[in-house]
């Protein structure tokens, strides 16, 4: 048995704000199964202009998850895309704009 690590965290929409990031094209989110306790705050708080993309979740760890982040992330407009061994891949349709008037589009190859 070791001893857990405490790892200081904060909230993914004050790390953006902190680091003036006004746009994600793309999110990879590995954190060992508390995926959705970064995830529900950032997509209930942050604009919508500021969600990524393209997120490629991990998802072997989902057991650990309270709410499932997946079913949140497709009620607001996020598709499946793909599958890599452990993750999906995510991306807003294509109906989704943005203030820039650009709508999403991804080119992945299998």
């Amino acid at each position: 048995n070791s001893k857990p690590i405490m790892v200081e965290s904060k909230p993914l929409l004050d790390i953006l704000e902190q680091e003036d990031i006004k746009r994600i094209d793309g999110m990879k989110i590995d954190i060992e199964g508390f995926e959705d306790k970064a995830l529900f705050p950032f997509f209930d708080s942050a604009p919508s202009e500021l969600w990524p993309r393209v997120v490629v979740l991990e998802d072997c760890n989902k057991r650990l998850w309270e709410n499932d982040i997946l079913n949140k992330m497709k009620d607001i407009g996020y598709v499946l895309y793909g599958r890599t061994r452990g993750n999906q891949i995510l991306k807003l349709a294509n109906n989704a704009l943005y203030s820039d008037g650009n709508s999403t589009s991804l080119h992945y190859r299998r």
